[in-house]
C-alpha cells in the first residue's frame, strides 16, 4: 500500500516561498539544500534570500538569522551561512551567545588602557590601508538582444512578449519589438496554425486576433515562430498534462513556529517519472509573480503517490511590520497547478538562484540559456512554455484563522 506522502513533495520555491519548501521535521533549512533521499520522499529545494533569515530551530528559538547545518537523520538539508550569519553562530557551551557577544574588558587580557588603545589603533591603520577603489567596466555585450516571454496553455490564450534588452544600469521597462510576424503552429497533420497580432496597448505584445480561439491541447508540441528585423526565430514545447489539484489550505506554517500563515495544497501525482509543476499562486485575483514566489516541482522521488498539505508558499515577513504581508485577513487565495517542461523546470531553478545573488554562497548572475534559437545565430532571451492548467477553488482568510497566528 503506498503512503500518503506530507509535505515532501518536489518544490523549488523563490527567495520568499521557496525559501520556505521543507518537512515539519525541518521548518528551517535555509539557501541551498541537498538533494534528498528516495526514503525520505524529499526533493531538492532551492531556497532564497529573505524568508532563511528569520528562521530558527526548536531547540534554538532564539537564532533567529542563521541556523546550523543539520544533519540527515533530522531529515533537515545542509545549511551554508553568510558572512553575516558567521558573526551569529554560537556553540552549546554558550548558550546566551546570541549573536552579540559581550565586549571583552580589559581585565580579561590584563591589558593597561594604552597598549589596548595603540593596538586597535594599529588595527584600524591595517584595515584602512587594505582598501582599494575598483573601476567596474560594464560590457555592453549582452545589449540589444532580443529577449521573449511566451505562453501557451489549455486554459487561456497565448500571448507573446518580444522586446530588446537593456544595459545592466538601464531602470527601466523592456521596450517592446514591433511589426513581427509571429506564428504559433501545432504538430498535428495539417498543423493547426495562428498568427498573432500585435497588441494596440501594448508595443511588443502578440495575442490572438479577436474572434478566434487557440488554446492549447494536452500532448500537442508547438512551435513559436518570430521574424522580426530579417531573423527567425523559434522555439518548441510539448504540452504535457497535469495532476488535477484536488484542495488547497491556507493555515499557520510549522516553518516559523506558526507565525506565518502557509498555502498548502493536496494532489495525487499520476505514476510515470517526469512530470514537472510550477505553482502560480493568486491573491484578491493578483498573480504573486516576482522570483520570490516561484515554486516548481519535479516528481523523481514521489512517482505515482498522493501528496498531502504541499506547502507552495510561507508569508515570511517582519512580525513589527505587519504591512509586509502578503496573506491578510478576508484575502482570497487561489492556486493554479501547471506543467511545465524539464527544460522550464531548469529555467525556473536558474531564475530562482539568481534572485538571491549578492551574498558569499550566491550564484554569478548569468544570463539563463533559452529555448529560443535564433537564424543569425544570435542568444535569444526569454522561455516559451506550453502548460496544462487545473484550477483550484478559492479559500478565504478568516479573522479566526489569522488569530492562530504566534504573535
Amino acid at each position: 500500500m503506498k503512503n500518503d506522502i506530507k509535505n515532501q513533495f518536489p518544490v523549488a520555491v523563490g527567495s520568499r516561498s521557496r525559501q520556505s519548501q521543507f518537512t515539519v521535521e525541518n521548518p528551517k533549512a535555509t539557501r541551498n539544500p541537498q538533494p534528498a533521499t528516495h526514503n525520505s520522499f524529499q526533493f531538492p529545494v532551492a531556497v532564497g534570500s529573505r524568508s532563511w533569515q528569520s528562521q530558527f530551530t526548536a531547540e534554538n528559538p532564539k537564532a533567529t538569522r542563521n541556523p546550523q547545518p543539520v544533519t540527515r537523520n533530522e531529515f533537515q538539508f545542509p545549511v551554508p551561512v553568510s558572512s553575516r550569519s558567521l558573526q551569529s553562530q554560537f556553540t552549546a557551551g554558550n548558550p546566551k551567545s546570541e549573536g552579540n557577544p559581550q565586549p571583552v574588558t580589559r581585565n580579561s587580557f590584563h591589558l593597561p588602557a594604552f597598549r589596548v588603545f595603540i593596538l586597535f589603533a594599529a588595527l584600524s591603520l591595517l584595515v584602512s590601508s587594505c582598501e582599494d577603489v575598483i573601476d567596474v567596466k560594464l560590457s555592453d555585450q549582452d545589449v540589444d538582444l532580443v529577449g521573449v516571454e511566451a505562453d501557451i496553455t489549455t486554459q487561456d490564450q497565448p500571448t507573446v512578449f518580444v522586446y530588446k534588452t537593456l544595459k545592466v544600469n538601464e531602470d527601466k521597462d523592456y521596450p517592446g519589438i514591433s511589426g513581427a510576424t509571429v506564428v504559433l503552429a501545432d504538430n498535428t497533420v495539417p498543423a493547426n496554425t495562428v498568427t498573432l497580432a500585435e497588441s494596440s496597448q501594448k508595443p511588443g505584445l502578440y495575442q490572438v486576433p479577436a474572434g478566434k480561439d487557440y488554446k492549447g491541447v494536452v500532448g500537442r508540441e508547438y512551435t513559436l515562430t518570430i521574424q522580426t528585423n530579417g531573423v527567425s526565430i523559434t522555439a518548441k514545447e510539448k504540452l504535457a498534462r497535469v495532476a488535477p489539484i484536488e484542495k488547497i489550505y491556507v493555515e499557520p506554517s510549522d516553518r516559523g513556529d506558526k507565525r506565518f500563515l502557509g498555502i498548502f495544497i493536496d494532489a495525487h501525482e499520476p505514476k510515470g517519472i517526469g512530470d514537472y509543476y510550477k505553482w502560480d499562486i493568486y491573491i484578491n485575483g493578483k498573480l504573486l509573480y516576482d522570483a520570490e514566489y516561484l515554486a516548481i516541482a519535479w516528481d523523481k522521488y514521489v512517482d505515482g503517490n498522493p501528496i498531502l498539505k504541499n506547502e507552495i508558499m510561507t508569508d515570511y515577513h517582519d512580525t513589527k511590520k505587519p504591512e509586509d504581508r502578503k496573506l491578510n485577513v478576508n484575502d482570497v487565495v487561489q492556486v493554479k497547478q501547471t506543467s511545465i517542461s524539464e527544460f522550464g523546470y531548469n529555467f525556473y531553478y536558474q531564475v530562482i538562484n539568481q534572485s538571491s545573488t549578492g551574498g558569499l554562497f550566491s550564484v554569478p548572475p548569468a544570463n539563463i540559456k533559452s529555448n529560443f534559437t535564433s537564424s543569425d545565430g544570435k542568444t535569444v532571451l526569454g522561455l516559451f512554455t506550453a502548460r496544462d492548467v487545473s484550477v483550484s477553488e478559492t479559500v478565504t482568510i478568516t479573522q479566526e484563522l489569522d488569530d492562530q497566528l504566534k504573535k
